[in-house]
């Protein structure tokens, strides 16, 4: 159960991610904020799980 988890937060922070770069949304401009955060922190997630060094040192 712990792998679908750490899989759900590894493929959702990285499309989180690539979308904060990609993605052109007009009138939206705490979206990419959001994107970049919250990718940022599923990822982090996901390093801690699998016991890898955090870039952020969290």
């Amino acid at each position: 159960m712990d792998e679908i988890v750490t899989a759900f937060l590894a493929g959702f922070g990285a499309h989180l991610a690539v979308r904060s770069v990609v993605a052109v949304d007009v009138n939206l401009p705490t979206l990419e904020d959001f994107r970049i955060t919250d990718s940022r922190r599923m990822l982090g997630a996901v390093a801690r799980r699998t016991g890898r060094r955090v870039p952020d040192g969290g």
